[in-house]
């Protein structure tokens, strides 16, 4: 189990690298080289019967590291989601399955709607398994608190990031929405 230094540590190592602010793009770019793997993301049904309270998951695959999340989610939530998968590809929480043969890779995962499932169905197990050992929530966890807590971190630094960034520059990238006369 990580302590809450170890997450201070990541945190500071990333801002080592990154300084200290950075964008969504840079930090995916850090855990790539980091992990010497591609990191994709991509919306997929979970079912919300199987288990409301999944909106993201990460699949170590044999071409790369997948981030999953819930279709329907608004840009907000999906975004701390992927930065807590992030986060637990930043603390060492997910195996390296590169070259691996018998790991699938990324297509044979989305195509395979069986596997997909399966995997989910692994999650919600596992949850269950928490909340029969007393626990509410993957959140009473406190490994799970300390990664949500590396992910807000993390969402803090690029909003900053974002903010600092002058106007014109904003507009250009699509950060900000150009105003019409009449506003």
């Amino acid at each position: 189990m990580r302590s809450l230094v170890d997450v201070h540590h990541i945190f500071r190592e990333v801002t080592r690298f990154l300084d200290e602010t950075f964008s969504f793009a840079d930090l995916v770019e850090f855990i790539e080289q980091h992990r010497g793997h591609e990191l994709c993301f991509e919306t997929c049904p979970i079912p919300l019967l199987l288990s409301p309270t999944i909106t993201a998951f990460i699949v170590p695959l044999r071409d790369c590291d997948l981030i999953c999340t819930r279709v329907g989610l608004d840009v907000e939530r999906k975004a701390q989601a992927q930065l807590h998968e992030m986060g637990h590809l930043l603390s060492g929480d997910i195996d390296l399955c590169k070259d691996v043969s018998s790991v699938p890779t990324k297509a044979e995962f989305l195509q395979n709607t069986t596997l997909r499932d399966c995997y989910i169905q692994r999650l919600v197990f596992r949850q269950g398994t928490l909340y029969a050992e007393g626990e509410r929530t993957a959140y009473d966890l406190l490994h799970e608190q300390q990664i949500e807590t590396l992910a807000t971190l993390l969402k803090e630094r690029i909003e900053q990031y974002h903010l600092l960034m002058p106007p014109t520059v904003q507009l250009l990238y699509g950060y900000q929405e150009e105003k019409t006369p009449n506003e």
